[in-house]
């Protein structure tokens, strides 16, 4: 699988609309932008941390690695019955979601076929 891009998203809402950006004209795929752009803005909302995205691909699948954005208690941009659906949706737009602890550090891969 070849390296197309990574890039580090700080903790500025605004920032997600370069990424999903960068994602589509890698991918020029909707369902994993609309995805990818549901953790990014998961680790904005929730963590208070940068977050590391590498994406990569091959004439079969693409994969964004996005890792940081561990959640730190107390951050809160919106009340809790407004939230609570992303997780579902970005495993609902994609082939494959896996999330793994790294100790304060959350990986998140997302996966679709072509």
């Amino acid at each position: 699988m070849a390296h197309l891009d990574q890039w580090t998203i700080g903790t500025n809402p605004k920032e997600l609309s370069s990424s999903r950006a960068r994602i589509f004209a890698a991918t020029a795929n909707r369902e994993l932008t609309l995805a990818a752009n549901e953790i990014l803005s998961n680790g904005v909302e929730h963590s208070g941390q940068h977050q590391h995205v590498a994406l990569s691909g091959d004439n079969q699948s693409f994969t964004v690695t996005i890792s940081g954005g561990g959640i730190r208690r107390g951050i809160r941009t919106r009340p809790r019955e407004e939230s609570g659906r992303g997780l579902q949706l970005a495993d609902a737009l994609v082939d494959g979601l896996v999330i793994e602890s790294g100790g304060e550090a959350l990986v998140t891969k997302l996966v679709v076929y072509q």
